[in-house]
């Protein structure tokens, strides 16, 4: 499961981002089904293995770390929070720190109100909302695993120059897994009609494989996410970790297209 960024677009001051790079910073294949024609015309081995992560039906939950810098690269404001999908609306969204203290009971009342306000209606959308498998390309193969870089969608990606980032799935040839996920932004990228512009991305997300019983697709202890925006010549730095993935809270509708 990659991971939705859908839920991370509104953790900057208000700003929302494109969808396109809230889904990369940690694209979600735990999402609904994917959309049929797509992964038919997609490279078979992607495909299933797409299909194959999809149908277990688990979100992930993360750990945010927001971080405002100033011009100087002083430390305007720090807050540290925790996603988890498997809890209700009001509960989904946890402070846990702010400018590097332990968050007050007033605190964590305040912000947690304002961001668990908008009850989060639907489920995260499937890889195919995204990226467009029916084109993505073959960039190695070895005897046990295959990488396929794939574009998203221009219908999905307006407000962003797409060409300008770098999706890489990594499939398991054997078990018919996806063990990595990676993004990388090959330049500074402007979004939201030119108000801000993202310097860095870099997601690197590597997947367990089953152990036992227990099947695979835990996102690994490893896995690391981070991306820089500035406005107004102000960095905003995210960065994301400690990644489990957890059932839906029953609330959660799922996105069907």
């Amino acid at each position: 499961m990659l991971f939705s960024f859908v839920t991370l677009s509104r953790a900057w001051s208000g700003m929302r981002l494109p969808r396109g790079i809230v889904f990369l910073a940690v694209c979600s294949f735990g999402g609904p089904t994917l959309l049929a024609e797509a992964s038919a015309q997609a490279p078979p081995l992607l495909a299933e293995a797409a299909v194959k992560w999809d149908a277990d039906g688990q979100d992930l939950a993360f750990t945010q770390l927001m971080t405002v810098r100033g011009k100087d690269n002083d430390v305007k404001e720090s807050r540290s929070a925790r996603y988890d999908p498997s809890r209700s609306d009001r509960e989904r969204w946890q402070l846990l720190e702010l400018n590097g203290k332990p968050a007050t009971a007033e605190e964590r009342e305040k912000w947690e109100t304002a961001k668990n306000r908008r009850p989060r209606n639907k489920g995260g959308l499937s890889p195919s909302s995204y990226l467009d498998l029916a084109h993505a390309k073959l960039i190695e193969e070895t005897g046990e695993y295959a990488r396929y870089e794939a574009p998203l969608l221009k219908e999905k990606s307006r407000l962003i120059a797409s060409e300008q980032l770098s999706i890489v799935i990594q499939v398991d040839k054997k078990t018919g897994d996806i063990t990595r996920v990676t993004a990388l932004l090959r330049e500074p990228m402007k979004i939201a009609f030119g108000l801000a512009k993202v310097t860095d991305l870099d997601l690197d997300l590597p997947v367990e494989a089953a152990k036992g019983d227990e099947g695979g697709g835990a996102v690994a202890p490893d896995a690391s996410a981070k991306l820089t925006l500035t406005k107004f010549g102000e960095p905003t730095e995210f960065v994301w970790g400690d990644f489990s993935r957890v059932t839906a809270h029953p609330g959660t509708a799922r996105v069907k297209e």
